[in-house]
């Protein structure tokens, strides 16, 4: 607050004063210090303090009250002439000149703080963001000051120290503004005008105002200069050329051409910022930063000595960042805070946070909405570590708990999305981490998994660490090691001292002298640092303390005498010199520092000031020595002041120089302030800083409950450190509190439970084991013991030894009273099996859905086991898997839900499957276990469940192709919970399926590769072993052998890949490998191959249990067997194959159908059954392309085209052959295309498909070369007719695609498809080419009243069944006589019949009308041979349309959104007794005296005017996401389950439709109708009601009644649209409506009254807004009428009558109210 007044003695004052909430201590703190840097000014130019008073509270600075306007007042008036702006720059810069040589920075200099007088005097006012300093380096939180006026190097977003330079830069952009009425920067939002600052050369001024004097434009160009050394370099020397103009203007009127700066010299020595020495290495970032903007991450090393510039040559980067828009974060690691997790990198996030929130509004909100997409649903794993992101994401819903490695992976898997959120190519980013050598090993290893997983991001990491400060033990050899593997990632920069020449360029610019002036000084004070920039610099500081450097004046130069540096006793090390400076401060100064250096770097002030009984401001005065000598310098956010030095050298100085006795005293003091600031703010930070500064303290800690309370603390830490994955840190926590507390106590037992899983975290094996051999030792609790043996099996499962685990998994669960079998065998598993299924019971899936929630621990504690052991025993003992998981569905199914309970109920699916083949059963268990996830949000467990569920269960039922998404689905959800293995295994199972389904393998093998090399950063060499091997299988259907051997390659070799899998009992790998070897060997000819591995196959199919790979095993078995044996035992096994096969089918034909069809197409031919073998064939073909499983069609197609060749059906075989090679083409099995034309190049006319047809790989298109072109072009032609007809299920479509096919490939001008439909022939479809296109109409119209076709030809084809081919119709005698052909004369005529079993399925009409002879046979050929193909699909395509015409038919009486509430996808899934419970917004509509109205009709009038006026409404509530429930006679109950406002917006919607429909009612004479609307938000529950024969869907609730009251109720007050209060309640916002109370009713059945609204949004203009102007008056009325104060309300209503007559509901309220 700012007012002006007059003070006790009647002086005119300014008072800034800070009251009530304002009053914080940091703003009290800040006027203190405002006035103690003013009040020093005694000065022509600037405002004078006068005093500084203490409030209650609160606080207030008086100041002088000159009078006069500020010049930015004075600025909207419009721009200053020169003279005047040169006048007030001059009167300011004088004033500057004072504050500067005080030792000030201004920060804040702008035209608002500079007053201009009416006499022509100037002051320079508000020292709010002053401070006193000799020097400033600055960061971004404390960039204060106007942003339009801020020098580059006050932006926080460059490496450079801010002086005294920056508030002329900001006196520059105010004569800038002064003399144009702009500033020179502007931009759409605040990164554009730091940019500007930063990057654009200021625009000149006389580009605005061509009078501005060319000397007065290079003054300004000179104060707006980026780099600082380049201004002006004193506000003296700018004094004086501002002087020299003036006094030109009053001698010329003008200004004259003249030098500036000619007495730029400082009055204090300004050591040079610049980089010496150092261009080709910030040429080397500059160079990998830009690599890194193209969206590959790069990292980069920065080694070298303390001081030796690490730090300022990476922040050389600041300048290129922020010209490409991109982000620069620092964070940097503490000595004395090493083991605070991810210290440095949060720093660095922290800060990339507070940009954020700093952006405009549509920025931020765009960067919320990414960050929410990048994180959900796993945003709270982040907030527990950086509680500053909820600010930006305030909802972010808990997460579950995890344990072990997949916590660990789920927060590096978010971390890494967290950094993906905020770059992009756009928007690179440069993260900074100095002095690594302190970072702890979970940092680097969240760096190293950054850098590898986010390859494909625009990020540059760079680290800076000393090199002789790491040994070989440090964790940052770890990363270089993980860093080393990946492609141009790794960047080295070492820096070396800086040679002398670089010195004596230091100290020319610093000097400002001479190379020669400065060679022996150079010389000198190179010998004395080595070379090192920061001791060079302590050097000169320390020479110009002691007076030995001195600046002349008059000669404008700086001098020394190199005989008495000589002769200065000084350290040679930064530490030593260090220590001198500081020795040379008040004993109060150096004590405050060494408090500070021990609570580490940016210490906060009031803690300091906490522990040594201090006030904040105390503290700051101590330290005032040392922030004038730049030792440290405070930092402030606003609410926090803290402390940060200058260099870590200076803070390690500090600590050394307090006394090792004192020490730990100090740290427990520190420690203790900081605790009871942890009981206010649970921030895992603070606690780790309270934790670490408490152990450090732990000596002087002599009392036992004291020293247990530490330990305790510890175990906090150590947990809250687990739960950050930092685990060496959470060990080290978890050994301290062990060593303090009583080791027999229980806490004692908790931090070894703990440790023990914080070593194994953290790899450290050895020490787990003697951890959890002491649980074991010392404690008989079972569930501590269970728990122990849960860590070993996680640790001797991720080493490998998987028997082992399964050991201590039975022990474990033996101490749980859950003795499981050692070797169960049959008869074990048998026995086990019977106990799982005696203990579900009768029960149906929803019946384990329903059970409760489990309460025995003894029996979650045994799910969890069996859980940890699972993947273990996967692998090594299935018969362990198998007893294990069936006693965990047991225990489930007789104790209550886990979330564990859904893997063994899904692993009990397995068995069914796999050992009992119930398919059905597996699928309604499995099915359950997905339904118990979604009940109990068990979101960890649900990658695996759903793993299970697609690999082994869901393809018996399901089309395969459905899958493949949702294993793409499910590997995410294991991402967000962390577990790789099962995210990589559903990687795995995905491709597998892509490549038995719909696949193209020329797009699948760039994502294949991609998806490994994800698996093999997960580090999952088990599933990427079976991925390669599937890549080497897509690898040779496409190229073919790349070795001798089939299935031998780069990614896998089948000969070594199965001998490894046998000998570590991988039986899935082995039987994989056999079985895709035996495919590409069969589809390359070599059966007896083939067959080998057939043979060898099924001996691994126990590692193969319930998965696809069985059915493809048999009908490759069945395939195989007849070609190398087709007699009576070849056709036997085929047959077996074939029965196997039809099992499967009857379960899910679509993955199986076409494989028994083509099984018994070949059974067929061998036995020499040539027509039922030629039927099998076509129905094989075309079950395989409906499902689009592309490389079984293709074989299908081979197989027929075989078959057909065999039987000397030339014509056959083209066309299957043909359709063969393409369809391998198509998919990319370029091999088995080549293949296909090699082997029958004589009937498909071209030595090999190489000859006729290039494919490119890049593109998958075919280019035509000179052999066989014209088969070629048919061949394409038939296999896209043939996929399009095929795969094509609606009628339209279809019969579009194919007429615009047959027209194209027969070179017709016109065609007509003609199909039966109700027993006579009727045009579906008339094609027409048009320029380049073809034009289809799908007007229906039977064939007697069709116009556009030949109707007595097509009548004869379709009698006859016999096609009609007609050179010239027109000449033709016995057709030239039909109408058609004699009006429109066409030439060439060919009429087909499409024949489906004999039958006819349509027929075909095409026509050229410009040339005769048009259609060859082979065209008539190519329509018969797509016949058979077309009437198959027109056939299902009818068929389609039956059931969706019924589907439809059904949804006019039943609505999807109803089915939709119940879960169900179709009606067919309706049961009687399905309901839900939920809140749904009810809405009523009933038409008024509909009785009346109705009298005068007849009975069908009456229907016809009820649909009339429901159609009329209807849409209104598909419009707002509603549905109608009901029609009740003439009204309507409508449903809205998403929000009331969709159900209010629908009601407006209705009453302006009904206006609509009443104004075409009195078009006709008719009257208008009216209606009643009412509308209640409330729980209903949906379901189904009724008997066995008969049910209907309804809702039940009082919501309902309500909802049906509140319609009711509108005739009662005038009214046409009603809500209740719980509506109004639950709008999103009830301001989007005017409305207004009506008053308060009781409903039947309730006792509570009821308020009710009307809406007035869908009144006309005027009468809406009548009702609003007598709002008050209506609800005084209103009120009145409640409270039973009939008279006033009579007297109200008659007020509100008087201004707006028309009011129906006041009309009404006088009717209805009583008149006394």
């Amino acid at each position: 607050m700012v007012v002006r007044g007059v003070d006790e003695s009647g002086t005119p004052v300014v008072v800034k004063a800070c009251r009530g909430e304002q009053a914080c201590n940091a703003v009290i703190e800040s006027f203190r210090r405002e006035y103690r840097i003013g009040s020093q000014f005694d000065h022509a130019h600037i405002v004078r303090y006068l005093e500084f008073r203490v409030l209650s509270p609160g606080a207030a600075v008086l100041m002088e009250d000159a009078g006069g306007t500020s010049l930015h007042e004075r600025l909207q008036a419009g721009p200053l002439d020169v003279a005047t702006a040169l006048r007030v720059t001059r009167a300011v810069a004088d004033a500057l000149a004072a504050v500067h040589a005080a030792g000030v920075l201004h920060k804040d200099v702008k035209p608002a703080n500079i007053l201009t007088m009416a006499d022509g005097g100037v002051r320079l006012a508000n020292f709010r963001a002053a401070v006193a300093v000799s020097r400033e380096s600055t960061s971004r939180a404390d960039a204060e000051g106007t942003l339009a006026y801020l020098a580059p190097e006050r932006t926080g977003r460059m490496n450079r120290s801010a002086d005294h330079r920056s508030d002329l830069y900001s006196l520059g952009v105010s004569l800038y503004e002064a003399l144009t009425g702009v500033v020179p920067f502007v931009g759409k939002d605040p990164l554009d005008v730091v940019h500007a600052h930063m990057a654009r050369p200021a625009p000149d001024p006389r580009e605005r105002v061509d009078s501005i004097p060319e000397p007065v434009a290079q003054l300004i160009a000179r104060l707006l200069r980026k780099d600082p050394a380049e201004r002006y370099q004193s506000a003296v020397s700018l004094r004086h050329d501002l002087d020299v103009m003036l006094d030109a203007i009053g001698r010329t009127g003008t200004v004259v051409a003249m030098d500036l700066g000619t007495r730029d010299l400082e009055a204090d020595l300004r050591i040079s910022d610049k980089l010496y020495g150092r261009v080709p290495q910030v040429e080397q970032l500059v160079r990998v930063f830009d690599a890194s903007k193209t969206g590959r991450a790069r990292f980069v090393q920065i080694t070298g000595p303390s001081g030796v510039g690490k730090s300022a040559l990476v922040r050389r980067l600041q300048g290129p960042v922020v010209a490409a828009h991109g982000r620069f974060v620092e964070g940097k690691f503490d000595q004395l805070q090493r083991d605070v997790p991810y210290r440095g990198l949060l720093l660095a996030f922290r800060q990339l946070l507070m940009e954020v929130l700093h952006l405009p509004d549509d920025a931020l909100h765009a960067q919320r909405k990414r960050l929410e997409q990048a994180l959900a649903p796993n945003a709270a794993v982040l907030v527990d570590v950086l509680p500053e992101l909820a600010d930006l994401l305030p909802e972010c819903p808990p997460v579950p708990a995890l344990e072990g490695p997949t916590a660990r992976n789920r927060f590096l898997l978010v971390f890494e999305a967290f950094v993906r959120a905020f770059t992009s190519t756009d928007h690179p980013m440069v993260l900074f981490l100095d002095d690594i050598q302190w970072a702890d090993a979970s940092s680097l290893d969240l760096v190293a998994r950054l850098l590898v997983d986010a390859r494909e991001t625009a990020l540059l990491v760079v680290a800076a660490w000393r090199d002789g400060e790491v040994g070989s033990g440090h964790p940052v050899h770890d990363l270089l090691d993980t860093l080393t593997g990946v492609e141009d990632v790794v960047h080295k920069v070492a820096l070396q001292p800086l040679a002398v020449d670089d010195v004596s360029a230091l100290l020319v610019d610093s000097l400002e002298s001479e190379t020669a002036d400065v060679a022996a000084l150079a010389d000198l004070l190179h010998g004395r640092s080595g070379g090192n920039p920061f001791l060079l610099r302590l050097l000169l500081q320390t020479l110009v303390q002691e007076g030995l450097v001195t600046p002349d004046h008059h000669a404008q130069r700086w001098s020394w005498s190199i005989r008495d540096i000589r002769a200065l006793p000084l350290p040679d090390d930064a530490v030593g010199l260090a220590l001198k400076r500081i020795a040379g401060f008040p004993d109060e100064t150096q004590r405050m520092l060494q408090s500070v250096a021990a609570l580490g770097d940016h210490a906060p002030v009031r803690t300091v000031a906490s522990a040594l009984s201090f006030e904040p401001t105390e503290v700051l005065k101590d330290l005032a020595p040392a922030i004038d000598a730049s030792v440290v310098v405070p930092e402030s956010d606003g609410d926090e002041t803290r402390i940060r030095f200058m260099h870590d050298r200076l803070q390690e100085a500090a600590y050394q120089s307090l006394p090792e006795a004192d020490r730990a005293p100090l740290h427990l003091k520190l420690g203790k302030v900081l605790r009871a600031e942890l009981a206010a703010n649970d921030r895992a930070e603070l606690l780790f800083q309270v934790t670490d500064q408490l152990d450090r303290g732990e000596e002087v800690i002599t009392d036992a409950s004291e020293r247990t309370d530490l330990a305790r603390l510890n175990l906090t830490a150590g947990r809250r450190a687990k739960r950050s994955n930092a685990y060496a840190p959470a060990l080290g926590y978890l050994e301290t509190g062990l060593r303090l507390c009583d080791p027999a106590s229980e806490l004692a037992m908790d931090l070894r439970q703990e440790a023990a899983e914080a070593a194994f975290l953290a790899t450290r094996f050895e020490r787990m084991d003697e951890l959890v051999d002491e649980v074991l030792d010392l404690s008989s609790d079972v569930f501590e013991r269970v728990r122990a043996f849960g860590v070993r099996i996680n640790r001797l499962s991720v080493v490998g030894d998987n028997l082992a685990a399964v050991a201590v998994a039975r022990q474990s669960l033996a101490n749980l009273q859950e003795d499981l079998p050692r070797k169960p065998g049959l008869p074990g598993i048998f026995l086990e099996l019977g106990r799982t299924k005696m203990a579900i019971g009768r029960r149906s899936a929803s019946d384990l859905v329903d059970l409760p929630m489990l309460e025995d621990p003894r029996v979650a504690a045994a799910l969890e086991v069996i859980w940890a052991a699972s993947s273990a025993a996967y692998f090594s003992s299935p018969e362990f898997l198998t007893v294990s998981l069936m006693r965990g569905a047991t225990l489930t199914a007789k104790h209550g839900l886990t979330p564990r309970s859904t893997y063994c109920i899904a692993g009990y699916s397995l068995i069914l499957a796999g050992a009992l083949q119930d398919y059905d059963g597996a699928y309604e268990m499995s099915s359950a276990s997905l339904l118990m996830i979604e009940r109990m949000d068990a979101r960890d467990v649900e990658g695996r469940v759903r793993f299970i569920h697609h690999s082994f269960v869901a393809h018996w039922k399901e089309p395969l192709a459905s899958a493949v998404s949702h294993y793409r689905a499910a590997s995410q959800t294991c991402l967000d919970s962390g577990d790789i293995e099962y995210a990589s295994g559903n990687l795995l199972f995905g491709a597998l399926y892509t490549l038995l389904s719909t696949v193209s393998l020329t797009d699948i093998e760039g994502r294949w590769a991609e998806e490994a090399e994800f698996i093999t950063r997960m580090g999952q060499e088990r599933n990427l072993n079976d991925f390669r091997l599937l890549q080497q299988v897509v690898s040779e259907l496409r190229n073919g052998k790349t070795r001798n051997a089939w299935l031998s390659g780069p990614h896998w070799d089948a000969d070594e890949g199965i001998a490894k899998a046998v000998e570590r009992g991988d039986l899935m790998t082995a039987g994989w490998g056999h079985i895709f070897r035996a495919l590409l060997r069969w589809l390359d000819g070599d059966a007896d191959g083939a067959n080998q591995d057939l043979e060898a196959a099924p001996a691994f199919a126990d590692g193969m249990m319930a998965q696809v790979m069985l059915p493809l095993m048999a009908f490759l078995d069945g395939l195989v067997a007849l070609q190398v044996d087709p007699g009576s035992s070849g056709q036997k096994r085929a047959q077996k194959a074939r029965k196997k096969l039809q099992v499967w089918a009857a379960h899910c034909e679509e993955n199986q159908a076409h494989r028994v069809l083509l099984l018994d197409a070949e059974l067929h031919a061998v036995a020499g059954r040539a027509a039922e073998a030629s039927h099998a064939y076509a129905e094989a073909i075309t079950a395989a392309a409906r499902q689009r499983l592309d490389l079984e069609a293709a074989i299908c197609w081979e197989r027929a085209g075989r078959f057909h060749l065999s039987q000397g059906d030339e014509r056959q075989a083209l066309y299957h052959l043909g359709s063969a090679e393409t369809a391998y083409a198509r998919m990319g099995a370029e091999h088995a295309a080549r293949r296909v034309a090699r082997v029958h190049s004589a009937i498909l006319g071209h030595a090999t498909t190489d000859d006729a047809v290039a494919t490119s790989e890049a593109t998958g298109s075919f280019r035509l070369t000179n052999s066989g072109p014209t088969q070629l072009i048919d061949q394409t032609s038939l296999f896209r007719a043939s996929e399009a007809v095929t795969e094509e299920i609606q009628l339209d479509r279809l019969v579009e695609k194919l007429a615009v096919i047959l027209v194209q490939n027969a070179g017709a001008r016109r065609g007509v498809l003609c199909l039966p439909e109700r027993g006579e022939l009727t045009v579906h479809a008339c094609a027409l080419v048009t320029g380049d296109d073809v034009e289809v109409d799908l007007t229906r119209a039977p064939l007697r009243e069709a116009t556009a076709v030949p109707r007595s030809l097509v009548q004869l084809v379709a009698r006859t069944r016999k096609a009609v081919l007609l050179d010239d119709a027109s000449a033709s005698a016995q057709h030239g006589s039909d109408p058609f052909i004699r009006d429109h004369a066409p030439k060439s005529v060919l009429c087909v019949p499409l024949l489906r079993h004999g039958s006819l399925a349509g027929v075909v009409y095409l026509e050229n009308s410009l040339t005769a002879g048009a259609f060859t046979p082979a065209r008539v050929e190519m329509v018969r041979l797509l016949s058979s193909q077309a009437a198959i699909s027109i056939d299902n395509a009818r068929l389609f349309e039956e059931v969706t015409g019924l589907s439809r038919a059904y949804q006019r009486f039943v609505p999807t959104q109803f089915l939709d509430l119940l879960g169900k996808e179709s009606i067919r899934d309706v049961n009687l007794g399905d309901h839900v419970e939920r809140v749904l917004t009810v809405l009523f509509c009933d038409i008024r005296s509909f009785t009346s109205i109705s009298e005068s009709m007849t009975p069908g009038e009456n229907f016809r005017f009820v649909n009339h006026f429901l159609a009329a409404l209807e849409p209104a509530f598909e419009a707002h996401n509603g549905f109608i429930d009901k029609y009740i006679g003439d009204a309507i109950m409508g449903l809205f389950p998403h929000s009331p406002d969709d159900a209010v917006k629908a009601a407006v919607s209705m009453l302006r439709r009904l206006e609509v429909f009443n104004q075409e009612r009195r078009s006709h004479g008719l009257r208008d109708v009216e209606i009643g609307i009412g509308i209640h938000t409330g729980v209903a529950m949906l379901g189904t009601v009724g008997g066995r024969a008969r049910m209907d869907g309804t809702v039940i609730s009082d919501a309902v009644n309500l909802a049906s009251r509140a319609e009711g109720l509108c005739k009662h007050y005038g009214v046409s649209l009603l809500v209740t209060q719980a509506t109004l309640e639950a709008l999103e916002d009830p301001a989007d409506f005017n409305m207004r109370t009506l008053g308060r009713v009781r409903v039947k059945g309730r006792q509570a009254e009821v308020d009710v609204l009307e809406v007035l949004d869908a009144d006309d203009d005027g009468m809406r807004q009548s009702k609003l102007a007598t709002l008050e008056g209506f609800a005084e009325a209103v009120q009145a009428e409640i409270e039973g104060r009939f008279v006033e309300a009579r007297a109200a209503y008659g007020a509100v009558l008087a201004a707006h007559p028309e009011d129906p509901a006041a009309n009404a309220a006088l009717q209805r109210l009583p008149s006394s």
